[in-house]
């Protein structure tokens, strides 16, 4: 359709493990899309770390919609995960 983003093709990125751990456990809990990573781009010491993830969300409607979006997870002191934001970017 003309004016609408066409996505390409995105590959998976590998993540480091404890990240990797602590995206797939926040995964589980996800209903109406889900996320893969295909960037890792940027940390933040906070009271703990901020991640900076480019993720493609594919949206659980008929048929699925595929976007683009930037995900900000935070890792505790503990090393527990967190969600704090999910932006559209496509």
């Amino acid at each position: 359709m003309v004016g609408n983003w066409n996505i390409l093709k995105m590959e998976p990125c590998n993540l480091p493990q404890k990240l990797a751990t602590g995206f797939s456990k926040i995964m589980m809990d996800m209903v109406g899309a889900s996320y893969e990573p295909v960037l890792y781009r940027a940390t933040q010491l906070v009271n703990g770390t901020n991640h900076m993830l480019i993720c493609k969300q594919t949206l659980v409607v008929n048929p699925p919609k595929e976007n683009v979006v930037k995900m900000i997870l935070h890792e505790t002191l503990d090393g527990d995960f967190a969600i704090l934001s999910i932006e559209s970017i496509i």
